[in-house]
């Protein structure tokens, strides 16, 4: 059973990747990321998330920081909010070196449910953001709802969790939906404060049709 999920995990990455390679019009994104959650004090937390992105079709990069608290109000239900700086490597025929270094802002808050139901464990997420994440590709700064369905899996006796999910976005300008995220992956348990995550994730855009895939690893530690 173990050896199942991990060749499972392992074979849905490497179709994810294979595909954004054979797709013409498609983009991807290659990421790395630290989730740190700090534990402020009971139901309060502190998290910071650097991160670095890397798009292999234009060459170009971005480095974010982000950060928020997070508030438990119930056992289920909990709330936060959270501020990205965001700086990206452009290319600008006008500079000098033929490149320049932007940077932008965002806002986000969120309310998220969760139970769990014997080894499973459903969420849902409603999020406001100022702009959606796929922001340098569609060029649209416009305002946001994101609402997430989300299922872990808790594997008896294996430190693999196996997690999937589907998010779709909502322009509050025209209140019509314009694209949706599907991912899964999986999160190593290295020991109670430590884990690293390895997800693929595939965007749908619904007015060009084009998809937008994001490979991720990101390694998580609390305090």
């Amino acid at each position: 059973m173990k050896k199942f999920f991990i060749l499972l995990l392992a074979s849905l990455v490497l179709s994810g990747v294979s595909a954004s390679l054979n797709a013409q019009n498609d983009e991807s994104s290659l990421r790395t990321s630290a989730n740190i959650g700090i534990k402020l004090a009971k139901g309060l937390g502190l998290e910071i998330s650097p991160e670095y992105r890397f798009d292999p079709a234009s060459k170009s990069s971005e480095y974010l920081i982000e950060a928020g608290l997070n508030y438990k109000i119930l056992s289920w239900l909990s709330v936060g909010g959270y501020y990205r700086l965001d700086g990206a490597k452009v290319t600008d025929s006008e500079s000098e070196t033929g490149s320049s270094f932007q940077t932008s802002n965002r806002f986000a808050f969120d309310a998220t449910a969760k139970v769990s139901v014997k080894r499973f464990t459903p969420k849902f997420r409603v999020q406001y953001c100022n702009f959606t994440d796929f922001d340098k590709t569609t060029d649209d700064k416009t305002h946001y709802m994101r609402y997430k369905i989300a299922l872990d899996y808790n594997i008896k006796g294996f430190k693999l969790t196996p997690f999937a999910s589907v998010e779709f976005y909502q322009k509050l300008k025209t209140g019509l939906f314009s694209q949706s995220r599907y991912t899964f992956g999986g999160e190593y348990e290295l020991n109670k404060k430590n884990a690293i995550v390895l997800s693929y994730s595939i965007s749908d855009k619904y007015k060009t049709l084009d998809s937008y895939h994001i490979f991720e690893l990101s390694y998580k530690i609390k305090f």
